[in-house]
């Protein structure tokens, strides 16, 4: 397996809509794993100058799992007015959306190098993991500042620290430490939503990382990642 970690700086601020949110658009705090997948898509087209279908296709045949984790961070809404036309009448609208400010976002993505048979592959994943430029809405524009790939191990583990979000099931007790629970949709079905434990603490108007300790299900296979595990 190969892991390619992207540290993102978003340039202001960045939203990442709950879809099923109504008339105001509350933000969630860490980008879901489908999120995920589609800058994993982009990157890997732009990389290889594929077409949206082809991206998705070998984006979906080799990415196995995503994660991200952040900095200091804190959460704040804006009164958005829109105006579009109508024949010759211009309608205004307005609605509440909520914005994320964070420092540094990392995400992380594990890929199946042996289903991978195009060019240089580590090559290739720093390509994708530079043509980073937006998470989430149309203005949530990021930028790379580093870019990791590295070879990775699989272990079957059974406690640890989490150092990225994980879903919900492939834990069987947590034992130590503050965390979020959000049930978020999956890497390869946005239509289908997971509960995930986010290694995030709250302090008053603001919120860390947490060192959360988990005991894994048996039989969960995981990567060594930033002191932590993640699970594959």
């Amino acid at each position: 397996m190969l892991l390619l970690i992207i540290d993102c700086k978003p340039s202001s601020l960045f939203s990442i809509k709950l879809p099923k949110s109504y008339q105001s658009q509350p933000s969630f705090l860490l980008p879901p794993p489908s999120t995920l997948f589609g800058v994993y898509a982009r990157g890997i087209g732009v990389a290889l100058g594929l077409s949206q279908q082809e991206a998705q296709k070998l984006a979906t045949e080799t990415l196995v799992n995503v994660s991200a984790s952040l900095e200091l961070s804190t959460r704040s809404g804006a009164l958005i007015r829109r105006w579009r036309i109508e024949g010759e009448t211009p309608i205004s609208d307005a609605m509440v959306r909520e914005f994320i400010y964070t420092t540094m976002l990392r995400l992380y993505f594990v890929v199946d190098e042996g289903k991978f048979k195009l060019g240089d592959l580590e090559k290739i994943l720093y390509l994708c993991g530079y043509s980073c430029s937006r998470i989430g809405d149309t203005e949530s524009i990021v930028s790379s500042s580093s870019v990791k790939v590295a070879k990775v191990c699989v272990e079957e583990v059974r406690e640890g620290r989490i150092a990225g979000y994980v879903p919900e099931d492939v834990i069987e007790k947590i034992s130590k430490g503050g965390y979020i629970a959000v049930d978020m949709p999956t890497m390869l079905d946005a239509k289908r939503y997971k509960t995930y434990i986010l290694p995030i603490s709250v302090r008053e108007k603001h919120y860390v990382q947490s060192d959360v300790y988990v005991t894994f299900r048996d039989g969960v296979s995981c990567i060594k990642v930033d002191g932590g595990y993640l699970n594959v």
